[in-house]
């Protein structure tokens, strides 16, 4: 169990689906640095924001989940698919409350930095923008917000020309973007 009188944000645990508990985490090591991975994509590519869940097609049409037949109604090749559905509800990335709570939940938790994957090579630049003027506002508060860096895929040289452009040189973000001891 954790001792309550000596909680802080800096001590963590967690239980997982099948109950079973990490053991007490806290303090800080000034050593190492602690990010995520996060994805623009959701509600980006599919037509009518169609949502594919996996686990619930694992139960209800099995065989069609494995079936990658460009023509299948139920998941269509290159189908955007979730495990389960998100803590906020299906939603769009350009859905400013929702990536404003992931950030409130980034800050608390104290992570240094999000790392965006853009390995599909698509520039998501609607979300990427509302993400950064977001930060940019925690940032601007006084909050300790986690800087960003990318994840690209092998050819992606057009992606990080891009990047290097809009993000890493621009003035306004310079101080969002997390480098090697930042």
């Amino acid at each position: 169990t954790i001792n309550m009188h000596n909680f802080t944000l800096s001590h963590l645990t967690a239980i997982d689906g099948v109950g079973r508990r990490l053991p007490e985490i806290s303090g800080y090591r000034s050593d190492k640095s602690v990010g995520l991975f996060y994805f623009l994509w959701h509600g980006q590519h599919e037509p009518g924001n169609t949502v594919r869940n996996v686990t619930e097609l694992l139960k209800s049409n099995y065989a069609d989940l494995f079936d990658r037949d460009p023509q299948n109604p139920v998941v269509p090749k290159n189908a955007w698919l979730h495990v389960h559905e998100p803590l906020y509800g299906y939603y769009n990335s350009l859905d400013e409350w929702v990536m404003r709570k992931h950030i409130e939940l980034f800050i608390a938790a104290g992570l240094d930095f999000v790392t965006f994957d853009f390995t599909n090579g698509f520039y998501y630049d609607g979300p990427l923008q509302n993400f950064l003027k977001i930060l940019r506002e925690y940032k601007d508060a006084g909050w300790n917000v986690p800087k960003v860096s990318f994840y690209l895929w092998i050819k992606g040289n057009e992606l990080a020309h891009r990047l290097l452009e809009e993000v890493y040189n621009n003035e306004a973000y310079k101080d969002l973007v997390f480098r090697t001891g930042s």
